[in-house]
C-alpha cells in the first residue's frame, strides 16, 4: 500500500477546525509525486471532499525524476491539476496563488549522489524560482529544506536546536544536497526582507513510513 488512509484522516481530523482558511484558494505544490508530495496531495483532495465549504484548487508540478513506480502515475482528483514540470524552468501561472509549498528536491542519498547538479539546481534555481511566482502574486511560501542543513553536529548539540548554525562540510557526497537547502533558506530569507513576502522553512528530520521506496533510503556505494 502506497500511502494509508488512515494517515491521512488522521491529519485532517486534526486540522479541520481551522482549515476553512484555504477554502476557495489556490495552491501550487512543487514535488507533488515525491513521497511527501503525495501525502499532500490525498490531504487536500480529502479536505476538498469532507470539509471544505469551498474547493480548493491545487496545481501540482513534478518532472518526476525521482517519483519510481508509486509517482509515475497522477490520480485524477477533481480541483487538482498535476502537470510535468522541471521546477528549475520557471512557471507562470494567469490565476491568482494564493499558496506556494515547494517540496519539490532530491533527498534521497541514492538520487543525490545519482544527480548532484540537479540537486544543487532544484534547491537553489526551483527556490529562486517559485519565491519570484510568489512575489509577482502576493502568495505565502513554504519551502520544505532538511535536517542536513545542521550537518554532522558535535555531540552538545545533539538534540540540535534551531539555533544551532551546522556543522557542513562543502565537499563530499552529501554537500550537494546540504548545502543547497542551505541556500534555499537563504534565499527565503532574503525574499522575506527585501519585498516582505510571507516565508517559512520546515525542516524535517528522517522522514519514513508507507509509500517510501528503497531508493528513498539506500545509499550508493562508495
Amino acid at each position: 500500500m502506497d500511502i494509508l488512509s488512515s494517515d491521512i484522516n488522521e491529519i485532517v481530523e486534526a486540522i479541520k477546525s481551522f482549515s476553512n482558511i484555504l477554502s476557495g484558494k489556490k495552491i501550487i505544490l512543487t514535488g507533488a509525486r515525491g513521497f511527501l508530495g503525495r501525502y499532500f496531495i490525498e490531504t487536500l483532495n480529502l479536505l476538498n471532499e469532507e470539509v471544505l465549504t469551498k474547493p480548493l484548487k491545487i496545481i501540482a508540478l513534478d518532472n518526476l525524476i525521482t517519483s519510481g513506480k508509486s509517482g509515475a502515475k497522477f490520480p485524477s482528483y477533481k480541483n487538482i491539476q498535476f502537470i510535468k514540470h522541471n521546477v528549475i524552468e520557471k512557471y507562470e501561472s494567469a490565476e491568482k496563488i494564493d499558496y506556494i509549498i515547494h517540496a519539490a528536491g532530491i533527498a534521497s542519498p541514492f538520487y543525490y549522489r545519482a544527480y548532484p547538479l540537479e540537486t544543487l539546481e532544484v534547491a537553489i534555481t526551483g527556490t529562486k524560482n517559485m519565491l519570484t511566482l510568489a512575489k509577482q502574486h502576493n502568495a505565502r511560501f513554504t519551502f520544505f529544506s532538511s535536517s542536513e542543513i545542521y550537518g554532522d553536529p558535535d555531540p552538545e548539540y545533539v538534540p540540535t536546536p534551531e539555533s544551532y548554525r551546522g556543522n557542513v562540510s562543502c565537499q563530499g557526497p552529501r554537500s550537494c544536497y546540504d548545502e543547497s537547502k542551505r541556500i534555499g533558506e537563504t534565499l527565503c530569507y532574503i525574499y522575506h526582507t527585501l519585498f516582505s513576502l510571507k516565508t517559512n522553512v520546515i525542516r524535517p528530520f528522517n522522514i519514513f513510513g508507507p509509500g517510501m521506496q528503497e531508493t528513498d533510503y539506500r545509499v550508493l556505494p562508495n
